[in-house]
């Protein structure tokens, strides 16, 4: 699950399901440590089948910029994941921002090189209006949110399924992307 928002977010899930956040980084819309945005990546794993589970990212009131605490969510759930859940290349996961003013880490491209057939995911938040990444061919758009105050999120998926895969993900300088992420599920080989 990749989600946008304030500061302290904590999720709850109807099934039981326990989320760990595996990966963060913020962003200061404002130029001041007083109004973090963060991208955040969360995970579960689930014993069996899901039916009808309800997920609910919580953001504390006092934790928000111009008014929003939460900008976006999306959750997805994948059949076939390796024991190990996650490729374990060093380059997986990466995260960054590349807005000239307070985050965590700047950088214009993301790259992973995959050591497993893989179910790629992708985010991006996005502090403006002039859209968000530029997708290498493969990856599909799942969901793009917008709201009253140019504030965004894009999330991406894409199924790799041969080893020693290099995958990038790019955003344009100077557009109104402020952070991306990108991380990597390994799949078993029947589910690839």
């Amino acid at each position: 699950m990749l989600a946008y928002g304030g500061s302290g977010l904590y999720v709850n899930d109807s099934a039981g399901l326990r989320f760990t956040q595996r990966v963060s980084s913020w962003i200061s819309p404002c130029g001041r440590g007083d109004c973090l945005l963060y991208l955040s990546e969360f995970y579960a794993v689930a014993e069996g089948p899901l039916r009808s589970d309800n997920i609910t990212a919580v953001v504390p009131l006092n934790s928000y910029y111009d008014g929003f605490a939460f900008v976006g969510l999306q959750a997805v759930a994948i059949h076939g994941a390796s024991r190990g859940i996650f490729d374990a290349d060093p380059s997986i996961p990466i995260i960054g921002c590349q807005r000239p003013f307070l985050c965590s880490r700047h950088i214009l491209q993301l790259s992973i090189q995959t050591s497993t057939p893989d179910f790629v995911v992708a985010a991006t938040a996005i502090d403006g209006d002039s859209g968000g990444c530029f997708t290498e061919p493969g990856f599909t758009t799942v969901q793009t949110i917008m709201n009253p105050v140019d504030l965004g999120f894009e999330f991406y998926y894409r199924i790799v399924p041969v080893p020693n895969t290099t995958v990038n993900l790019a955003c344009p300088p100077y557009n109104s992307v402020a952070m991306f992420e990108m991380d990597a599920v390994s799949l078993m080989p029947s589910q690839s």
